[in-house]
């Protein structure tokens, strides 16, 4: 299913932001969700009591409208753009200091990297990033990705 979404957006959009874009747009499909969540509990991490999600912008918005989990930190979008980040939603549970990100799609690291900073700047720690979709020419051995582009 994702790799039809990406070959789709392959032949209509050479690359950039209109490719970005348009994937993005595709990427918010419920079982695509489900899926990337499913990656998620697979990940012990037997030392924390507690773990949140961290989304941001127009997938967060979909994340968190369709999760089963109350506990979403949702910041504003356009983080790799260097916009402000601003909180869009706190968490239930205010205690919890792990977090794992979720996004649709990874290139640069540049959102997750904003992210990280804040949530450190908090006190709080950056386990892992899972995305659907992973673009980046390097392989980052703490994000998990649904599909690779480069392999």
């Amino acid at each position: 299913m994702i790799a039809n979404i990406v070959e789709t957006c392959v032949r209509k959009h050479t690359g950039g932001e209109e490719f970005f874009t348009a994937l993005d747009l595709r990427l918010k499909d419920r079982t695509i969700l489900c899926s990337l969540l499913d990656e998620v509990l697979k990940f012990q991490y037997p030392e924390v009591e507690s773990m949140g999600l961290v989304v941001s912008g127009k997938f967060g918005q979909f994340v968190s409208d369709n999760s089963p989990t109350g506990n979403i930190l949702h910041v504003s979008g356009g983080l790799r753009e260097d916009k402000p980040l601003e909180i869009i939603r706190h968490l239930e549970d205010t205690e919890c200091k792990h977090f794992i990100f979720l996004d649709d799609s990874f290139y640069s690291g540049k959102t997750r990297d904003t992210i990280k900073e804040y949530l450190e700047s908090n006190g709080n720690t950056l386990l892992e990033t899972f995305v659907v979709y992973d673009g980046s020419k390097e392989k980052d051995e703490n994000v998990h990705s649904l599909y690779r582009y480069y392999k």
